[in-house]
């Protein structure tokens, strides 16, 4: 019963969210058919200095931030932050309330300390605020540069989502296909779209019963044609095909026997 009324009430907020944050409709991820499909819940945690990830979950994404923001995109990191901690909830929680790793789909965020309690004890719409802040002025850019740097080349600074269907940490994770999202497309002047992006993603990432190569495919594509119609809402003209360099499927292109030992196992 938990479960059901949490999961009723993330979807209740996610397509309130999409409906009264984009002009032209929404464009959420999930549409009327595909609700009944929605079986794996969105999850997010953070990742202190080299802890590793936890082995089992669904997909395994990381927010990764290049290098730390200017004056003029730091709302578009602010906005992403904010859609992971605000309309995510905590591994932690979900665990408490019976969730299976399984069941969940992780965002992972790199941060080189513990969020201290006068963070985190604090009335929830305080708490939403200053968490997006600390996370960013306590953000790991050495780690999350370490793991683009590990799949392959990156043509700009980013933002970046990076999912896969093993931990990133894990040389397991470099023999399957991995989806790569680019927020650099996103205007400095419109940080709702990348909100918006994110809660259209998590939306995506949770109908598939179970994870595969084609499962990834799919669920790309059907993102991607999600984001050029929010794009179109926010009167930016840009076509799925030009989308495809910012939201796409990639294959490894690095030397497998030069991953650095030691870091080779999750637990």
């Amino acid at each position: 019963m938990l479960k059901k009324n949490l999961l009723f009430k993330i979807l209740l907020i996610a397509c309130l969210i999409s409906f009264f944050g984009c002009s032209g409709g929404g464009t959420f991820a999930l549409h009327e058919g595909e609700l009944g499909e929605r079986t794996l819940q969105p999850a997010q945690t953070l990742l202190v200095d080299e802890q590793r990830e936890k082995k089992g979950f669904g997909l395994y994404s990381y927010l990764l931030f290049r290098d730390p923001p200017t004056e003029k995109n730091v709302n578009i990191y602010l906005s992403i932050i904010s859609a992971c901690v605000d309309e995510i909830p905590d591994v932690e929680s979900l665990e408490s309330k019976g969730f299976s790793r399984e069941e969940l789909n992780v965002v992972h965020i790199p941060v080189n300390t513990t969020l201290p309690l006068f963070v985190k004890n604090v009335s929830v719409k305080t708490q939403r605020a200053r968490w997006s802040k600390w996370i960013l002025q306590n953000y790991n850019y050495q780690r999350a540069r370490s793991i683009l740097n590990r799949f392959g080349r990156t043509s700009t600074d980013g933002p970046y989502i990076l999912s896969t269907l093993k931990p990133a940490q894990n040389p397991g994770a470099y023999q399957t296909l991995y989806l790569l999202q680019d927020f650099s497309v996103i205007p400095h002047s419109t940080p709702k779209l990348a909100f918006q992006w994110v809660i259209d993603f998590i939306g995506r990432v949770s109908i598939p019963q179970r994870w595969n190569d084609t499962n990834l495919i799919r669920v790309s594509s059907r993102f991607r044609d999600s984001m050029e119609r929010a794009f179109k809402s926010h009167h930016i003209q840009l076509n799925e095909s030009a989308l495809d360099q910012f939201i796409r499927i990639s294959e490894p292109d690095i030397d497998l026997t030069s991953f650095p030992k030691g870091i080779e196992k999750s637990t």
